[in-house]
């Protein structure tokens, strides 16, 4: 029953070859009615129908080439019965290997076009930009298609509306007709494409790549919901692109090029002004000795790369490892969270693993790094030369770059011969006195391995010494301060003026303007993480009072991570006085107080730092408002009025940016 069940799955066609085309752009609005469509050709030696959703055609090409054509076109919906299985082979991201904050769709238009765009949007948010071309999310593909509205077919089926996949108009700012306008009826129909039907122009493809896939499109042979892969499947050689090219039919009026979605992968990549260097379908070595195998997988995933995988009925996208498993993307959730996973060479909800299709685009030229960050911008009097003063890290957008720093002349380097830099530490040259300076300007330069740069000019403030003979924590500055500082805008509501610095590795702002009932008061707090490899650091320079020793501060804590990667942690300087671990376990689902004594440093000034560093599993978010200092050591209770939108609220900063 199974096996049955699930060939009703999903419609494409699967043949064993594939293909590389040099073409840039695709023009769609004319028709060449002399075109073969389909599979319909004298071509076809031989012709299996495992049931009325599954059906393989073995073609002859040109020359006596052999392929098989996989035809699929199961539903939109995973199997019924299997909700239990599926859910069961859900595996945490602890000790895994995975391509972080990959995307998850759900099905529209197909699941070949649906686990295409999935690979594309993880491209789009990882140093490929333009892959995605609309105006969402401040134009990078949102890791969810939750951003917009769903729509419903003349059956009567709703689906979710993503753009990447398939254009539709009134989506994405679009006025006119899209895939969804001119290629779609309803699932699984055989009849004409609208645009034949009403006697009207194509679109011209340039930014869905289920248009360059030929997915649901009646001209070549493609039931809507339907797509096609060429590969051999009783031999492990790769297919590849450019063998497709000039793999033809006996004839001569098509080429296996003109149909693969593979290859139309390749096309959409070329059009978004990309080179793609591999690009091949291959059966798995389950299927065939020494076809595609784990260590290959393992190989992909490990250069950055996700694998359209091909099993008996659907296409998925693998996108990580753990033990003997693959992490995938069925094309049937939009939830990131949700991590499904299927045995190298097994079988998923009874679909056995057939094939995979690789494409890899080729980074995009070096770009220049965008900032430059410094941990910290104080230092203590009296400290000896080549004391730490913090350390300097650099937005890029091409990632991985490595960079190097060094002090150079321009506005703001009046004082660069006081410093030193050794690798990405900035120290001192000199010994400061605060009584003869109390601030020093510096200009840095980060320079990435292709010699592109970005400078940027700091301000080094000298803070006071311990007084001899006291005994305070190590950071500690002075009983002695006679200039107060006070707690500034601890509510947030004066928005960013600067009376805290804030230090954000991805370049985005920390201090956040909300919904109403959001923040703890008012709309404004503070926002750190909700990105993977995030370095957030709110701080500001205030003076310990013996009369209002205590700190106090609300805190929201709201995570998909396990415990032991993702922290809070709340220093004074460089010293932690407390520590949140941001997971699951601890997410607070409500506005909690804090108080923190620090009476130890009563009288000193010093800088109080709020940071919070993400790794690249699961994402995680801690949100700060109403800090204050206060004679009371006793916190308030548990807020429940406020905050009720951050426990539905996207995790994604940048998502969520794109929203507003």
């Amino acid at each position: 029953m199974t096996n049955k069940l699930f060939t009703l799955l999903l419609s494409f066609v699967l043949v064993s070859v594939m293909i590389s085309s040099p073409l840039l752009t695709v023009d769609a609005n004319t028709f060449d009615e002399n075109l073969p469509t389909g599979f319909e050709i004298s071509n076809v030696s031989a012709i299996e129908e495992i049931n009325p959703h599954y059906t393989i055609e073995h073609l002859t090409l040109d020359g006596g080439i052999e392929v098989s054509a996989h035809i699929v076109n199961g539903p939109p919906h995973p199997p019924e019965g299997f909700e239990v299985e599926r859910a069961a082979s859900m595996i945490p991201l602890t000790g895994a290997t995975a391509l972080p904050d990959f995307p998850s769709y759900s099905w529209v238009f197909g699941c070949g076009a649906v686990a295409g765009g999935m690979i594309t949007a993880y491209y789009d948010r990882n140093g490929y930009p333009n892959m995605y071309a609309g105006p969402t999310n401040g134009g990078m593909m949102p890791l969810t298609d939750t951003a917009w509205p769903t729509w419903v077919d003349s059956a009567g089926e709703e689906y979710p509306n993503n753009p990447l996949i398939a254009s539709h108009k009134g989506v994405d700012e679009r006025t006119t007709y899209g895939s969804i306008d001119n290629y779609w009826v309803s699932f699984n129909s055989t009849e004409d494409d609208p645009y034949i039907t009403y006697e009207r122009p194509q679109h011209t493809w340039d930014s869905a790549i289920g248009d360059y896939m030929k997915t649901s499109q009646s001209y070549y042979g493609n039931s809507d919901g339907s797509s096609a892969l060429y590969f051999n499947q009783n031999k492990p050689d790769r297919y590849t692109c450019s063998a497709m090219e000039s793999h033809q039919s006996e004839s001569g009026d098509w080429k296996v090029s003109e149909h693969d979605s593979t290859y139309g992968r390749k096309l959409f990549y070329e059009a978004r002004g990309y080179t793609v260097t591999d690009c091949y379908n291959q059966a798995t070595d389950n299927k065939v000795a020494d076809g595609f195998s784990f260590s290959d997988f393992k190989a992909e995933i490990d250069a950055g790369h996700p694998v359209f995988v091909f099993v008996t009925g659907h296409f998925m996208v693998g996108y990580g490892y753990s033990g003997d498993d693959i992490l995938i993307r069925d094309t049937w959730d939009n939830n990131p969270s949700n991590t499904y996973s299927m045995p190298w060479g097994g079988s998923y909800q009874d679909m056995e693993m057939r094939a995979v299709g690789i494409v890899r685009p080729v980074p995009p030229g070096n770009l220049a790094p965008t900032n430059i960050y410094l941990s910290s911008s104080s230092v203590q009097e009296g400290q000896p030369v080549n004391t730490v003063v913090g350390i300097l890290s650099t937005a890029d957008p091409n990632l991985g770059d490595t960079h190097t720093y060094t002090l150079v002349s321009g506005d703001g380097s009046a004082d660069n011969a006081a410093f030193n830099i050794s690798g990405n530490q900035l120290r001192t040259s000199q010994v400061f006195s605060k009584a003869d300076k109390d601030s020093y300007k510096i200009r840095v330069r980060s320079t990435d391995q292709g010699d592109l740069w970005f400078e940027k000019m700091f301000t080094i403030t000298v803070t006071d010494a311990s007084a001899e003979g006291q005994t305070y924590l190590p950071l500690i500055l002075t009983a002695g301060e006679t200039t107060s500082r006070s707690l500034m805008n601890g509510d947030f509501e004066a928005g960013p003026d600067e009376s805290w610095t804030e230090q954000s590795s991805h370049g985005e702002p920390i201090i956040t303007e909300f919904e109403p009932g959001a923040a703890h008061s008012d709309v404004w707090a503070a926002w750190m993480g909700g990105l993977h490899n995030s370095v957030d650091r709110l701080s500001q320079t205030v003076t310990i009072s013996a009369s209002q020793p205590n700190l106090h501060f609300w805190y929201w804590i709201s995570s998909d991570d396990v415990c032991g990667f993702d922290y809070a942690h709340i220093k004074f300087n460089s010293t932690t006085i407390k520590t949140f671990n941001l997971c699951t376990a601890n997410n607070t689902g409500a506005w909690k107080p804090a108080v923190l004594n620090l009476s130890a440093y009563s009288g000193s000034t010093a800088t109080l730092v709020f940071e919070v560093t993400t790794n690249a599993s699961l994402l995680s978010s801690f949100y700060l408002d109403d800090v204050s200092l206060s004679s009371s050591a006793t916190a308030a209770s548990t807020d429940t009025t406020q905050g009720t939108p951050l426990i539905d609220m996207i995790r994604d900063k940048r998502q969520w940016e794109g929203l507003q």
